[in-house]
């Protein structure tokens, strides 16, 4: 899945497309990545929003 998903994001560059998920949903997911990793690297809870 995740190999159709970077062809999905490289066809829309290509083809002037727009995405399917929007610019906040990926802010969104940057976010719950980046707590997860700081709760990862420092044992305690991370609250979201972190920004």
């Amino acid at each position: 899945e995740a190999m159709s998903t970077i062809k999905h994001f490289a066809d829309c560059i290509s083809e002037n497309r727009p995405h399917l998920a929007t610019g906040e949903e990926g802010r969104d997911a940057l976010e719950i990545a980046m707590a997860a990793f700081k709760s990862g690297a420092t044992g305690e809870t991370v609250t979201i929003p972190m920004m």
